[in-house]
C-alpha cells in the first residue's frame, strides 16, 4: 500500500464500525494520523489500538463523539480542536436508522438529527481548520436510498406518520443538497466538498434499516471491506482535489436523483438546518491563529 497520507491529518465519524473502521484501516496504511470517532469511548480505543498493531501507524486515535445533540457536537468539535491545528480531511460517515420515532434532547427526530444535522454541525465548526489544512476535503457518505425521496418541509421531524424508511432517505437526500451547497459556498477556498454512496454490504446500518430481515439479508452480502475502500479512495485520491458538489456511486461520479439536484431546495435546507444548529446562515473558514 502506498502511504499517499503522510502528514495528513483525518478526522472520519462512526470510524469504529462497518465502513468506517475500514476506512480507518486504510488510511492509517496510508500514513494518515487518523482521528476516529466513536460514540462508545472504550470501544473507540479498542479499535484504535487495533488499527495501529494491524498498520504499525501510531497515530491512530479515539475521540469520544455523541452526535445525537448540539452540545454534543460542539464538544467534539472542541475537542477535536484540542488535538489538532489543522483537518485535511473530514469524513462524515457515521448514521442510524430507527424503527421508531425517536426525539433527541434537541427535540429532533433521530435519523433527521445524526445523520444530517450532526455533519452539517460538525463541518461549519470545523471549517476553520479544514481551510488551515487546504487543499483539504469533506466527504459525505450519502446513500442510493435517496432515489424517490424528497425533503418533506412540513414533516422534516417525521412527525405523523413515522417510517423508518423514508426517514433514512430523506436523511440521505439531505446529505447530497449539503453537499452540493457547502461546495457552492466554499468556491475559491481550496475546500473540496464530495458525497457517496458506498455501496450495499453487511452492515449494521442495513441490518437496522431492513427490520426484523435483516440478519438474513446480512448473510447474503458482502463484508463492508470494499464500502471502506471507496471511502478511503475519496479521501486520499490526489486527482480529486479542487472537484467538488459531485455525488459518487462507489468510485464513480453519478447523477444523483432530481430532487437532489435542486439548487433551490439546498439553500433552504442550509438555512433551516443553520437555524436548527444555533448558526449564522454565513460561513467562516477564518484559519485558527498558529
Amino acid at each position: 500500500m502506498t502511504r499517499r497520507l503522510e502528514g495528513r491529518t483525518v478526522l472520519i465519524t462512526g470510524g469504529n464500525r462497518g465502513i468506517g473502521r475500514e476506512a480507518s484501516r486504510r488510511l492509517a496504511g496510508e500514513g494518515a494520523r487518523v482521528l476516529l470517532v466513536s460514540r462508545n469511548e472504550e470501544v473507540g480505543q479498542e479499535v484504535a489500538r487495533e488499527i495501529r498493531l494491524m498498520t504499525g501507524n501510531q497515530e491512530v486515535e479515539s475521540i469520544q463523539g455523541d452526535l445525537s445533540s448540539r452540545e454534543s457536537v460542539r464538544g467534539l468539535a472542541s475537542r477535536v480542536r484540542s488535538r489538532t491545528e489543522h483537518l485535511d480531511v473530514l469524513l462524515n460517515n457515521a448514521a442510524v436508522v430507527s424503527g421508531k420515532r425517536r426525539v433527541t434532547p434537541d427535540g429532533l427526530e433521530l435519523q433527521f438529527a445524526v445523520n444530517h444535522l450532526a455533519p452539517f454541525l460538525l463541518t461549519r465548526l470545523l471549517l476553520p481548520l479544514l481551510q488551515a489544512g487546504a487543499p483539504s476535503r469533506v466527504v459525505t457518505v450519502s446513500s442510493r436510498a435517496h432515489q424517490g425521496a424528497r425533503m418533506n418541509w412540513d414533516y422534516l421531524q417525521g412527525e405523523g406518520r413515522y417510517r423508518r424508511s423514508t426517514a433514512y432517505a430523506q436523511s440521505k437526500l439531505a446529505n447530497i443538497l449539503f453537499t452540493r451547497e457547502l461546495a457552492r459556498r466554499l468556491e475559491s477556498t481550496g475546500i473540496t466538498a464530495l458525497c457517496m454512496h458506498p455501496g450495499v454490504y453487511a452492515t449494521g446500518i442495513l441490518s437496522d434499516l431492513v427490520g426484523p430481515l435483516g440478519k438474513v439479508v446480512n448473510s447474503f452480502l458482502p463484508g463492508p471491506e470494499a464500502g471502506g475502500e471507496f471511502l478511503a479512495e475519496l479521501a486520499a485520491d490526489p486527482a480529486l482535489t479542487g472537484v467538488t458538489g459531485v455525488y459518487f456511486n462507489r468510485n464513480t461520479p453519478a447523477e444523483p436523483s432530481r430532487a437532489a439536484r435542486d439548487p433551490e431546495a439546498a439553500q433552504r435546507l442550509w438555512e433551516i438546518s443553520s437555524q436548527l444548529a444555533g448558526l449564522p446562515v454565513g460561513i467562516d473558514t477564518t484559519p485558527p491563529p498558529q
